[in-house]
């Protein structure tokens, strides 16, 4: 018999802007993101690290928050991630938490599958599943501020240094009545 092209013999798809555009729409509609949106009953996790390391030594960290309120923004989606400072569930659980340096802070969010990848592209974090708490005080709340720390000299990252307390804009407003926040998010609405 004739051979086959590569992909079973089907012929390629036609990639036309209108195309790309269609799927691209059905990509998003079907993301783990929006299937996380349009849940009922959540579940919240939590990436737990050192706060030195987590909000000024790890240099991609600000950057995929960024890109990730970006995606939900232009996919109408509310925001589903929260940085927490020294949470409350850390001091409530130390011995769960004896390893995670102090002072400490949380990555908390309710995608999954953004939380996992997330997990793996910083790599220094513990992984925290927090159930579906009716009261997210529970979970949202901090001990208190952290410092602010000096970014490291050897930058490598093709961006510049964010300014420190970049990360201020994502805490929740459960924690609010401990940890200084902006009264605008200038950082990422930037571009609005």
């Amino acid at each position: 018999g004739r051979p086959r092209a590569a992909g079973g013999g089907r012929p390629p798809a036609a990639s036309s802007e209108k195309g790309g555009l269609l799927e691209q729409k059905k990509s998003r509609e079907s993301s783990a993101a929006v299937l996380n949106a349009k849940s009922e009953k959540k579940t919240y996790y939590a990436l737990v690290a050192n706060a030195k390391f987590l909000l000024g030594e790890e240099e991609h960290f600000a950057e995929q928050l960024r890109e990730k309120k970006r995606y939900l923004r232009e996919a109408e989606i509310d925001q589903d991630f929260w940085i927490v400072p020294n949470p409350k569930f850390v001091a409530d659980n130390a011995s769960s938490f004896q390893n995670v340096g102090k002072p400490c802070a949380a990555l908390i969010g309710t995608d999954r599958v953004w939380m996992r990848f997330m997990k793996l592209r910083l790599d220094k974090v513990m992984w925290v599943e927090l159930g579906s708490p009716e009261d997210l005080t529970k979970i949202m709340s901090s001990t208190g501020d952290v410092p602010e720390f000096e970014f490291p000299s050897n930058w490598s990252a093709p961006y510049m240094q964010y300014t420190q307390g970049w990360w201020r804009v994502f805490v929740p407003d459960e924690a609010k009545d401990v940890v200084d926040t902006p009264d605008k998010d200038f950082w990422t609405d930037a571009g609005q």
